[in-house]
């Protein structure tokens, strides 16, 4: 996905900026841009899944220790009731 997105914006921009660019610097500029959206586009899911791993285990986690304050705290019975 950031390979083809890398790509096509890198392209058509160098394209624009250097019209006179020969046919290889340009094949050159497309492969570049396609190598930087791709490590882009790794960065970004690798990030996500790291953030979304780490608010799981947050929300595991503060249910866990609810559970366990209820279960180490019981409400108080009153024997007179």
């Amino acid at each position: 996905g950031g390979a083809l997105v890398g790509a096509e914006f890198g392209g058509l921009g160098l394209a624009a900026i250097y019209p006179r660019a020969s046919v290889a610097a340009v094949a050159l500029g497309v492969i570049s841009s396609a190598v930087l959206g791709a490590l882009a586009g790794f960065l970004a899911s690798s990030f996500l899944s790291v953030v979304r791993q780490a608010l799981a285990e947050a929300h595991r986690g503060a249910a866990a220790a609810k559970c366990r304050t209820v279960a180490a705290n019981p409400p108080a019975i009153d024997p007179n009731r």
